[in-house]
Protein backbone atom coordinates (compact mmCIF):
# COMPACT_ATOMS: atom_id res chain seq x y z
CA UNK A 1 0.00 0.00 0.00
CA UNK A 2 2.92 2.51 1.17
CA UNK A 3 4.66 1.56 -2.11
CA UNK A 4 2.28 2.54 -4.07
CA UNK A 5 1.72 5.96 -2.45
CA UNK A 6 5.48 6.91 -3.02
CA UNK A 7 6.03 10.34 -3.10
CA UNK A 8 2.52 11.16 -1.92
CA UNK A 9 1.12 13.19 0.77
CA UNK A 10 -0.09 10.09 3.63
CA UNK A 11 -3.35 10.57 5.16
CA UNK A 12 -2.98 7.74 7.74
CA UNK A 13 -6.95 7.42 7.88
CA UNK A 14 -7.00 6.26 3.94
CA UNK A 15 -3.84 3.71 4.60
CA UNK A 16 -5.52 2.46 7.80
CA UNK A 17 -8.74 1.78 6.03
CA UNK A 18 -7.39 0.16 2.72
CA UNK A 19 -5.47 -2.23 4.90
CA UNK A 20 -8.40 -3.09 7.36
CA UNK A 21 -6.40 -1.88 10.47
CA UNK A 22 -6.94 1.25 13.38
CA UNK A 23 -5.08 4.63 12.50
CA UNK A 24 -2.79 4.18 15.55
CA UNK A 25 -1.65 0.54 14.16
CA UNK A 26 -0.72 2.03 10.95
CA UNK A 27 0.68 4.46 12.89
CA UNK A 28 3.15 1.74 14.82
CA UNK A 29 3.80 -0.23 11.28
CA UNK A 30 5.00 2.90 9.72
CA UNK A 31 7.22 3.74 12.80
CA UNK A 32 8.37 0.58 12.59
CA UNK A 33 9.46 0.92 8.65
CA UNK A 34 11.04 4.28 9.53
CA UNK A 35 13.06 2.51 12.65
CA UNK A 36 14.32 -0.24 10.14
CA UNK A 37 15.17 2.40 7.33
CA UNK A 38 12.59 0.99 4.86
CA UNK A 39 10.73 4.86 4.81
CA UNK A 40 11.18 8.36 5.89
CA UNK A 41 8.52 10.68 5.92
CA UNK A 42 9.26 14.33 4.59
CA UNK A 43 7.47 16.35 6.58
CA UNK A 44 5.56 20.06 5.02
CA UNK A 45 7.34 23.35 5.50
CA UNK A 46 5.51 25.49 7.54
CA UNK A 47 7.21 28.42 9.66
CA UNK A 48 4.74 27.91 12.26
CA UNK A 49 6.72 24.78 13.84
CA UNK A 50 2.97 23.57 15.26
CA UNK A 51 1.22 23.70 11.67
CA UNK A 52 4.46 21.35 10.62
CA UNK A 53 3.49 18.83 13.54
CA UNK A 54 -0.13 18.77 12.66
CA UNK A 55 -0.13 18.53 8.31
CA UNK A 56 0.72 15.40 6.56
CA UNK A 57 3.81 14.32 5.36
CA UNK A 58 4.66 13.05 2.32
CA UNK A 59 5.79 9.40 2.31
CA UNK A 60 9.05 8.16 0.63
CA UNK A 61 11.23 4.83 0.45
CA UNK A 62 14.64 4.76 0.64
CA UNK A 63 15.44 1.88 -1.58
CA UNK A 64 13.38 2.62 -4.97
CA UNK A 65 14.30 -0.81 -5.67
CA UNK A 66 12.05 -1.99 -3.29
CA UNK A 67 9.25 0.22 -4.58
CA UNK A 68 9.60 -1.44 -7.65
CA UNK A 69 9.38 -4.91 -6.76
CA UNK A 70 6.51 -4.06 -4.55
CA UNK A 71 4.55 -2.63 -7.10
CA UNK A 72 5.06 -4.92 -9.80
CA UNK A 73 7.52 -3.03 -11.88
CA UNK A 74 9.95 -5.56 -13.19
CA UNK A 75 11.58 -3.73 -16.00
CA UNK A 76 12.88 -0.51 -17.73
CA UNK A 77 9.54 -0.38 -19.64
CA UNK A 78 7.42 -0.91 -17.32
CA UNK A 79 9.12 1.88 -14.87
CA UNK A 80 9.34 4.43 -17.79
CA UNK A 81 5.60 4.22 -19.03
CA UNK A 82 3.75 3.19 -15.66
CA UNK A 83 2.40 5.35 -13.69
CA UNK A 84 4.52 5.11 -10.90
CA UNK A 85 7.53 7.09 -13.27
CA UNK A 86 7.56 10.31 -11.96
CA UNK A 87 6.79 9.25 -8.19
CA UNK A 88 9.45 6.89 -8.38
CA UNK A 89 11.66 9.55 -9.80
CA UNK A 90 11.03 11.94 -7.10
CA UNK A 91 11.79 9.28 -4.81
CA UNK A 92 14.90 8.56 -5.97
CA UNK A 93 16.20 12.00 -6.19
CA UNK A 94 14.70 13.06 -2.68
CA UNK A 95 16.07 9.83 -1.23
CA UNK A 96 19.17 10.61 -2.20
CA UNK A 97 19.59 14.29 -1.00
CA UNK A 98 18.35 13.05 2.24
CA UNK A 99 21.39 10.14 2.31
CA UNK A 100 23.63 13.05 1.17
CA UNK A 101 22.92 15.65 3.92
CA UNK A 102 22.72 12.65 6.51
CA UNK A 103 26.01 11.17 5.16
CA UNK A 104 27.62 15.03 5.53
CA UNK A 105 26.44 15.68 9.03
CA UNK A 106 25.09 19.34 7.22
CA UNK A 107 21.97 19.19 10.29
CA UNK A 108 19.92 20.04 7.30
CA UNK A 109 15.93 19.89 7.51
CA UNK A 110 14.03 18.32 4.59
CA UNK A 111 10.99 19.72 4.02
CA UNK A 112 7.73 19.88 0.68
CA UNK A 113 5.60 22.95 0.11
CA UNK A 114 1.89 22.88 -0.70
CA UNK A 115 -0.71 25.61 -0.62
CA UNK A 116 -4.11 25.11 -0.93
CA UNK A 117 -4.15 27.25 -4.23
CA UNK A 118 -1.51 24.81 -6.13
CA UNK A 119 1.82 26.43 -5.44
CA UNK A 120 3.65 23.30 -4.26
CA UNK A 121 7.61 22.40 -4.13
CA UNK A 122 8.82 18.93 -4.21
CA UNK A 123 11.69 19.76 -1.64
CA UNK A 124 13.63 22.33 0.44
CA UNK A 125 16.73 21.44 2.17
CA UNK A 126 17.12 23.74 5.81
CA UNK A 127 20.46 24.37 6.08
CA UNK A 128 19.92 27.34 8.34
CA UNK A 129 20.44 30.23 7.04
CA UNK A 130 20.98 28.43 3.64
CA UNK A 131 17.85 27.07 2.00
CA UNK A 132 17.64 25.39 -1.26
CA UNK A 133 14.25 24.87 -3.01
CA UNK A 134 14.12 22.50 -5.18
CA UNK A 135 11.39 21.30 -8.20
CA UNK A 136 12.23 17.54 -10.07
CA UNK A 137 11.07 16.76 -13.31
CA UNK A 138 11.26 13.60 -15.81
CA UNK A 139 11.63 15.31 -18.80
CA UNK A 140 14.96 15.98 -20.86
CA UNK A 141 13.37 19.43 -22.16
CA UNK A 142 12.66 22.54 -19.28
CA UNK A 143 10.02 24.49 -19.20
CA UNK A 144 10.07 28.15 -17.94
CA UNK A 145 6.72 26.80 -16.13
CA UNK A 146 9.05 24.15 -14.28
CA UNK A 147 10.65 26.95 -12.30
CA UNK A 148 7.64 28.89 -11.43
CA UNK A 149 6.95 27.74 -7.77
CA UNK A 150 10.34 27.70 -6.67
CA UNK A 151 10.85 31.31 -8.11
CA UNK A 152 7.50 32.34 -6.39
CA UNK A 153 8.64 30.86 -2.87
CA UNK A 154 12.44 31.98 -2.94
CA UNK A 155 13.51 35.09 -0.80
CA UNK A 156 16.80 36.39 0.30
CA UNK A 157 19.85 34.28 -0.03
CA UNK A 158 17.80 31.14 -0.92
CA UNK A 159 18.88 29.13 -4.28
CA UNK A 160 16.10 27.72 -6.46
CA UNK A 161 16.64 24.96 -8.44
CA UNK A 162 15.03 22.71 -10.95
CA UNK A 163 16.41 19.27 -11.45
CA UNK A 164 15.88 17.41 -14.50
CA UNK A 165 16.67 14.59 -16.96
CA UNK A 166 18.36 16.85 -19.91
CA UNK A 167 21.62 19.33 -20.48
CA UNK A 168 21.63 22.33 -17.90
CA UNK A 169 20.18 25.38 -18.95
CA UNK A 170 21.86 28.74 -18.41
CA UNK A 171 20.79 29.80 -14.99
CA UNK A 172 20.76 32.81 -13.48
CA UNK A 173 21.54 33.87 -9.79
CA UNK A 174 17.83 33.02 -8.21
CA UNK A 175 17.88 29.90 -10.40
CA UNK A 176 19.65 26.69 -11.43
CA UNK A 177 18.57 24.50 -13.80
CA UNK A 178 20.35 21.31 -14.09
CA UNK A 179 20.49 17.73 -14.46
CA UNK A 180 19.40 16.07 -11.03
CA UNK A 181 23.39 14.06 -11.54
CA UNK A 182 24.63 17.08 -10.70
CA UNK A 183 23.19 18.37 -7.76
CA UNK A 184 23.95 14.95 -6.61
CA UNK A 185 27.43 15.36 -7.09
CA UNK A 186 27.74 18.58 -5.46
CA UNK A 187 29.86 18.14 -2.21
Amino acid sequence: MLAARVSQILNMSDVARDIGISVPTAKKWISVLEASYIVFLLPPYYNNLGKRIVKSPKIYFFDTGLVSYLTGIRNAELFERGPLYGPLFENYIVSEINKKELHARTGADLYYYRTSNGVEVDLIVDRKPERHLIEIKTSQTYRHEYARSVLQLRSGNEQAFVLYKGKPVESTPDLKVINYKSYLEVK
